[in-house]
């Protein structure tokens, strides 16, 4: 997804194509972490797409909705999407080159990578820095990220949720997935499944890539 105002983007891996529960709950994040409360929500003409969006409207709450879609085999009305996903995909090319530099090969249905789009296009609306000199995240809300940051995939200690403590542990490890994009908690992939926390200390650099 792409907000045409401020260049923010959203991108995350999707069990199938079409009207999913997963699917439709992640693009009506999307819409709440705009702030908007009336937009024009448009795609091409695959039919799979045009239903996923009249359930997200369908869902929606507090939000006025148009659907429009492009005109049929017109590739340039969609085309600031299309230099999203251009930018989209080569963002997670770097961070899985990244990855793979200090893990080693990775299997295509290790479950790391199916955060690695979403934390692709954290990245793109944080770091990117537009024509106007400023970030599509300052574009949307007005200020700078000044969240710290570390590599996908490295190993660190975080402080977990007390809804996600796992014994009473105040401190877990796992290897860093992500950031919540409305409430910044990191995203956190280890034993006991993905876990969110705050308060991250990074390991010594012998550690960060077991």
């Amino acid at each position: 997804m792409k907000d045409n105002r401020t260049k923010m983007t959203w991108a995350t891996t999707i069990p199938s194509k079409g009207v999913d529960i997963f699917t439709a709950n992640f693009m009506l994040a999307c819409l709440n972490e705009t702030g908007y409360r009336k937009l024009i929500l448009k795609c091409d003409n695959d039919a799979g797409i045009i239903a996923l969006k009249n359930e997200v409207k369908a869902q929606a709450k507090g939000i006025e909705i148009i659907l429009q879609e492009a005109p049929t085999a017109d590739h340039s009305a969609n085309g600031s999407v299309e230099v999203a996903v251009r930018d989209e995909k080569r963002q997670a090319r770097a961070l899985l080159s990244e990855l793979e530099e200090n893990l080693g090969k990775m299997d295509n249905r290790h479950p790391m990578l199916t955060w690695l789009s979403r934390h692709a296009a954290f990245c793109l609306g944080r770091f990117s820095i537009k024509d106007n000199g400023k970030t599509p995240y300052q574009m949307m809300t007005g200020r700078k990220s000044n969240r710290p940051m570390v590599s996908f995939g490295e190993r660190i200690w975080f402080r977990p949720l007390d809804a996600y403590k796992v014994d009473g542990r105040r401190v877990m490890s796992g290897h860093y997935v992500g950031t919540h994009g409305r409430n910044a908690d990191i995203l956190v992939m280890t034993t006991q499944g993905v876990i969110q926390g705050n308060t991250v200390h990074r390991k010594p650099e012998s550690e960060r890539w077991d």
